[in-house]
């Protein structure tokens, strides 16, 4: 079985801001307060799984690993640099604000042996596979 991306039930508000939010014209420069998704990669071998997050901007002390039911979340918040939000923007493609990414965790998962790092703007997890499941943990630190 394989990492698979979890999908909450979306609300017809998420669907109508997905797709205003893909527009390449010009923006608001209201965008700090907006939801957006990171990118992310996943990739795997016999005994681990590998999730990287490109989080630039962001201090590992902004973001959180949680689990729970099985389905591991990573959220955090990228704030503006911008010191005036009245300024004229002629276009603003970084988003800014609150995010959040679940994944639901396959059976093999050995859930207290999670790692996190963070360098340069780049979240790395290593998530062990195993055969003895223990599903105790709930927070991941970010080293």
């Amino acid at each position: 079985m394989t990492l698979m991306t979890y999908t909450p039930k979306i609300s017809i508000f998420d669907e109508f801001n997905k797709i205003f939010n893909g527009i390449d014209t010009y923006e608001s420069t209201k965008t700090y307060n907006s939801i957006w998704e990171p990118a992310y990669n996943i990739h795997e071998d016999d005994k681990n799984y590998y999730l990287c997050f490109d989080l630039p901007g962001i201090s590992k002390e902004s973001v959180d690993i949680s689990i729970s039911n099985d389905v591991i979340t990573v959220s955090g918040n990228r704030k503006s640099v911008s010191d005036n939000n009245d300024n004229y923007s002629r276009f603003n493609n970084i988003q800014y604000g609150s995010f959040e990414k679940s994944f639901n965790l396959p059976d093999n998962v050995n859930q207290n042996k999670i790692s996190a790092k963070m360098k340069d703007g780049v979240l790395d997890m290593v998530i062990k596979k195993s055969k003895n499941i223990s599903k105790d943990i709930k927070k991941i630190i970010i080293n």
